[in-house]
């Protein structure tokens, strides 16, 4: 039980997707510019924290120990502190909808700043160092996703598999916490300046107005490649 505890407080400390399900959505304008915002909606750990509160040994409560990743959850609300000092930044606005469920959404000036802000993200959130390379790219009439890491989230959930090839104490722990959590979600959704023309990535889906391309990842489906790269061009 103790394990447990611990392995819940690590995964809500790292911000990984398997504590709450994620949605970016990113609002591209015909400069590059545009409005970015995410949703973090971790209202379906309710009954599963209060189980683990409960489940706390009384010498755990009265240490402290293990509490530290739960009482995390309403820290996460001050989630990229830095992004106010990141050149092309703006309009920067936290909003706590309800219990667990709170949004981030900013103002970027050009695709430069965005990556900044998203390397800055995963560097906080995840707790392991971003690959070198642009997460976008963008040039007049396309539009590209270059992220591999699906934010990290995605190697955090190989590991939660076993599928790094590592055994340690911990092992079934994790198992137990994937099964418990169930679905976890990470949505993408990309509106686009002009009409969607192409788009590489097949898993994604086109709206009926032809500018907006959303997708959806469930991130427990590790036994399945799953991708968010995608080269959309526009007109």
């Amino acid at each position: 039980m103790k394990k447990i505890i611990y392995t819940i407080s690590a995964l809500c400390i790292l911000g990984l997707a398997g504590c709450f399900n994620v949605t970016d959505e990113l609002f591209l304008e015909e400069k590059g510019n545009g409005t970015f915002q995410t949703t973090m909606d971790m209202s379906g750990m309710k009954d599963m924290i209060n189980m683990l509160k409960t489940m706390m040994p009384d010498s755990l409560k009265d240490k402290g120990e293990g509490m530290e990743g739960l009482g995390a959850l309403d820290s996460l609300e001050t989630m990229w502190k830095e992004l106010e000092t990141i050149p092309g930044i703006s309009e920067v606005k936290r909003v706590k909808k309800e219990e667990m469920i709170f949004t981030v959404s900013f103002r970027f000036a050009n695709i430069k700043a965005l990556n900044e802000a998203m390397a800055a993200r995963n560097k906080k959130d995840s707790g392991y160092t971003a690959p070198k390379m642009d997460f976008y790219t963008f040039k007049k009439g396309q539009f590209i996703c270059n992220d591999t890491t699906m934010a990290g989230m995605g190697d955090a959930m190989k590991g939660i598999s076993g599928e790094d090839g590592k055994e340690d104490s911990t092992g079934m722990d994790l198992s137990m916490l994937k099964t418990m959590m169930g679905d976890m979600k990470y949505v993408t959704i990309y509106h686009m300046p002009g009409k969607i023309t192409d788009y590489t990535n097949k898993n994604a889906k086109l709206s009926g107005d032809g500018k907006t391309i959303t997708m959806e990842i469930n991130l427990a489906e590790t036994d399945r490649v799953q991708t968010l790269q995608n080269d959309i061009k526009y007109k």
